[in-house]
């Protein structure tokens, strides 16, 4: 598979996004690449926040087993653990923890430029940097204060139609009792004091 790492920001960790060209394996993984990328120039509270709205837990599992792999054989990184849910934090979260924690050993070792993370679908990269996830987060509250916001219009405007239609069939209702009235009190019943007056006459 060829590849261009300056094209796919090869995470060597530069703020400025350039790339330096470095001597190991490549390994191909969207989320360590952007990890390690943003690493040194972002808190990594962000970054784990970022990771954690975009990838699924399926995709990030498989970045925490590809790093582990890369370096098994070294005495860099921690005992590997299966997380599970937990009352503190998901497994999801704990997973991009411990990525989180390992990027930043192998970042203090020997062995940082012994491997360099690439990805080749720029489609699973995060188009905002960790940074800006405030931002995001307050932008996909707006898009979803609106959508609710067109519902409850939407909602409105059927209920006032339906009142609206009910008021027009009272109108004619009343126009139709206005109409029989006017021609001679038709179908309506007589008065208390109309029965009591025939009541009393004698043929």
């Amino acid at each position: 598979m060829t590849m261009n790492i300056s094209e796919v920001g090869a995470s060597d960790g530069s703020a400025d996004g350039t790339n330096t060209q470095q001597e190991g394996r490549t390994v191909i993984s969207e989320v360590l690449c952007y990890m390690k990328h943003h690493l040194n120039s972002c808190a990594p509270d962000n970054i784990r926040k970022m990771v954690l709205s975009f990838y699924s837990g399926e995709v990030i599992l498989e970045a925490k087993k590809t790093l582990w792999k890369e370096f098994e054989h070294t005495d860099i990184l921690k005992r590997y653990q299966e997380r599970r849910n937990t009352n503190s934090r998901t497994q999801v979260d704990a997973n991009v923890s411990d990525i989180l924690e390992a990027l930043a050993d192998i970042d203090r070792s020997d062995k940082r430029d012994s491997i360099v993370f690439a990805a080749v679908n720029l489609n699973n990269l995060p188009s905002q940097a960790p940074e800006e996830i405030n931002e995001v987060a307050l932008l996909r509250r707006i898009e979803n204060m609106e959508k609710q916001w067109d519902i409850l219009n939407c909602g409105t405007a059927a209920e006032f139609g339906l009142v609206k239609d009910r008021i027009q069939e009272l109108e004619t209702w009343k126009d139709s009792a206005h109409s029989v009235d006017s021609s001679g009190n038709c179908g309506r019943k007589s008065s208390p004091t109309n029965r009591t007056n025939t009541s009393n006459e004698r043929p």
